[in-house]
């Protein structure tokens, strides 16, 4: 699998976010290059587990719609009576 990418301003909004959650949580100060490394290391230790879950998510919603689809089409059948 490829390296996740995310847009350089959604990492700058995470880092600034994980620098203050440090901060204010852990009593950690956390410069802007260290907290960008941080969530680079995160995003390669648990990126893939966190995007795995999602598809996971993804595919037992879509599996629940197309049953709901299905129940709706069989409802419109029409059997002739003879």
């Amino acid at each position: 699998m490829s390296k996740l990418e995310l847009p350089r301003d959604l990492q700058s909004d995470i880092a600034s976010r994980l620098a203050a959650f440090c901060r204010t949580e852990l009593d950690i100060d956390l410069g802007n290059m260290d907290a960008l490394r941080l969530l680079d290391f995160l995003s390669q230790e648990a990126g893939s587990a966190f995007y795995t879950q999602g598809v996971r998510d993804a595919a037992a919603l879509a599996a629940r719609r197309f049953d709901d689809l299905s129940d709706d089409l069989s409802a419109l059948e029409r059997h002739d009576r003879r």
